[in-house]
């Protein structure tokens, strides 16, 4: 369950089963939750989805299009509580785009290019529809993003 972060105008999604070609299975999301008539969302809200507890590598990622700031956010899960560092990124629609999760936090791309923008050329999710055609997806698997040259932001 996430427990806290900072504001940022879109919800983010906690995901298990991420791996190249699929972009798992969301077991939660972290929603906006800002006041009608005002700019700024002034605070957050975690709602669990079945399954709660699902085995596998935690991924975090905004949704579809839209930019989040680098944050830090707080997790807990059945094996304790730890801080998750998530850089900064500005995905388009049609794209899933997930970090990978490590023990310590640091998070790590699940793309090899590092590039979370649509183009038709880069379509690995033939499954997944977006506005009539496929989507871009994670192209590593855990074992191959965790590593360093793949590190999005690392823990301290």
């Amino acid at each position: 369950m996430v427990t806290s972060a900072p504001g940022y105008n879109n919800w983010m999604g906690a995901w298990t089963g991420v791996t190249a070609g699929a972009e798992g299975i969301r077991v939660g999301i972290l929603f906006a939750g800002d006041n009608p008539g005002t700019p700024a969302v002034e605070s957050q809200y975690y709602v669990d989805e079945p399954p709660a507890e699902a085995p596998g590598i935690l991924a975090l990622g905004p949704n579809n299009g839209g930019a989040i700031p680098e944050q830090v956010i707080t997790v807990e899960t059945n094996c304790g509580t730890r801080n998750v560092y998530l850089p900064a990124v500005t995905p388009t629609d049609c794209v899933r785009t997930r970090f990978y999760v490590a023990a310590d936090g640091s998070t790590y791309h699940s793309r090899a290019d590092h590039n979370y923008l649509y183009t038709a050329a880069r379509e690995n999710l033939p499954g997944a529809v977006c506005f009539g055609h496929g989507v871009v997806g994670p192209d590593l698997t855990p074992a191959e993003a965790l590593v360093p040259q793949h590190l999005a932001r690392a823990a301290p």
